[in-house]
């Protein structure tokens, strides 16, 4: 990040709360992935999270994760007081049949997390989801200039912590082609305020926390960004 832009964020009195950068960054991305959404949090677990709130997991309903990979998506059905279904073997990918086994033998299923690591079959894997009513959250955590993209997902998370192919010290993403879902998660992410509701806190539809980004990390993201779409 230069320095003009620092000093920009300085003077601009906007630090810690949805600033401009934080929009235009998302959008970027948002274009950079061909989707119709993004949202940034100040962590790739903060994004999980509110992503988990936005599909309505909470205590009673399962989510199914896979036994290896990223611990952060093992332990993810935590975050809303869901109940993990592990699917595959320790050391394996899981695999459609992993997939199916646990739906059939879980009826509480409602969502699955799963990391692009850790998965093979992604496409048929998706589609079957899809028919069962399931929604599948992709975990991609710092590939963000892989082939990993959202046509295969109702949601990608992605990683901007050390080891990602943009490092901004810390914060994550929520990408979606759902205009619901991304509703949700912003309301998750913002205090349960609803984007466009300004300072109004809106607790009847909606109760959530403070996981929104600072500008400081998203003005880095964004100048990030836009050397890669000048690329």
């Amino acid at each position: 990040m230069s320095l003009e832009t620092l000093k920009k964020v300085l003077y601009s009195g906007v630090w810690g709360t949805i600033g401009p950068y934080s929009l235009k960054a998302a959008e970027l991305l948002a274009k950079l992935k061909g989707a119709n959404h993004c949202l940034l949090t100040h962590s790739a677990g903060a994004a999980l999270e509110v992503t988990l709130r936005a599909v309505g997991t909470y205590h009673g309903d399962g989510v199914i994760v896979p036994a290896a990979g990223a611990r952060i998506v093992r332990l993810s059905p935590n975050l809303t007081g869901a109940q993990p279904v592990i699917c595959g073997k320790d050391a394996g990918k899981v695999c459609l049949a992993d997939i199916k086994e646990a739906v059939d033998t879980n009826p509480s299923v409602k969502c699955a997390v799963l990391d692009y690591e850790t998965v093979c079959e992604l496409g048929k894997i998706y589609e079957y989801l899809k028919s069962a009513g399931v929604t599948f959250i992709l975990w991609a955590g710092g590939r963000l200039l892989g082939d990993c993209r959202g046509e295969y997902a109702d949601a990608v998370i992605y990683s901007f912590a050390e080891g990602a192919d943009i490092y901004a010290g810390n914060a994550g993403a929520l990408v979606t082609d759902s205009k619901s879902l991304f509703d949700r998660a912003y309301a998750a992410h913002n205090c349960g305020r609803t984007l466009g509701e300004g300072a109004t806190l809106n607790v009847d539809e909606a109760i959530g926390g403070n996981r929104r980004i600072t500008e400081w990390q998203a003005a880095l993201i964004y100048d990030e960004l836009v050397k890669l779409t000048k690329d």
